[in-house]
């Protein structure tokens, strides 16, 4: 209760700040897109990083929105096997991952996974995606190529964006991302209670700041290029990102699968056994198919 009444009271001073300094609304709206809210980790976390090795990886980026002390904490899961990198999604950490680390090492891979930059134990307050892609790419070319790339959430979205950019991977998984920049934008402007003014604000912001056109960052736009086996997984009751963007995906991503669940929500899903067993398949299946499949939650 306490927190929607924050949150309306917030998007109501948002709102009166937009229309007396639309400027400063601009500015505002920036500086919350790019700064992601930290969550505590949960002890089954903690103790599932007790078995990793932890580094601390220095980090000098494109897309740079800190100090130049960056850094990003990578974990790494036995040093032998095809890798699999974990990419966490926006507002999480390479942990919330976890619940894939144990099957993925009884069926022979080495693991790694990381905070990103203002993300889990990582330095920074502020990031952007092209910033996670970065990441991947740094790690890409530290373990010359993975097996598969798991991602969660803008996670997912990231990773494709890193295989545009050169990333080598067998194949890409995405749990429940978003696609389009048009859908990024919408929720932040419902979020926040912005006008499709300030969103113009913002968008000028991220072509002036990464030098692409914010169209370059729709994962349905890069699919088109992609060569890499695909597994897009989505349920049907996310709340944060609607299931309509993973079918907009799959439309334009030629050698992809579509796998659909009902009532795992944005998040139950990384913890589902049936979701969890899928994947491995898909990682483990050297065989290309192009199927759509739906289950329901428990």
């Amino acid at each position: 209760m306490i927190q929607k009444i924050a949150l309306v009271v917030f998007q109501a001073t948002f709102k009166i700040t937009e229309l007396i300094f639309p400027a400063l609304a601009g500015k505002w709206a920036v500086k919350i897109f790019f700064t992601p809210r930290k969550f505590t980790r949960p002890k089954w976390e903690t103790n599932l990083l007790d078995g990793a090795r932890t580094t601390k990886v220095p980090f000098k980026n494109d897309y740079r929105m800190g100090s130049d002390e960056d850094y990003y904490i990578r974990y790494d899961w036995c040093d032998a096997g095809p890798v699999v990198l974990l990419v966490h999604g926006w507002g999480g950490r390479g942990s919330q991952m976890g619940n894939f680390v144990k099957p993925l090492l009884e069926a022979s891979y080495r693991v790694i996974s990381f905070d990103a930059i203002a993300h889990g134990d990582s330095s920074g307050k502020r990031t952007n995606m092209p910033e996670f892609a970065q990441i991947i790419k740094d790690i890409d070319q530290n373990v010359g190529g993975f097996r598969a790339i798991i991602g969660h959430s803008l996670g997912g979205t990231a990773a494709g964006f890193a295989l545009s950019e050169g990333v080598r991977t067998d194949k890409l998984i995405t749990i429940c991302s978003p696609t389009t920049i048009e859908f990024i934008f919408d929720a932040f402007a419902k979020q926040i209670n912005a006008s499709q003014k300030t969103i113009f604000r913002l968008a000028q912001f991220l072509k002036h700041f990464t030098g692409k056109k914010p169209s370059d960052y729709s994962f349905t736009n890069f699919a088109k290029e992609i060569n890499t086996s695909g597994l897009i997984i989505h349920d049907k009751k996310d709340k944060e990102i609607h299931y309509s963007q993973a079918l907009s995906l799959q439309k334009n991503w030629k050698d992809s699968q579509l796998f659909l669940t009902e009532g795992l929500g944005h998040r139950r899903i990384l913890r589902d056994e049936r979701v969890i067993l899928r994947i491995k398949n898909f990682v483990r299946d050297s065989q290309k198919k192009n199927i759509v499949e739906s289950i329901a939650a428990y």
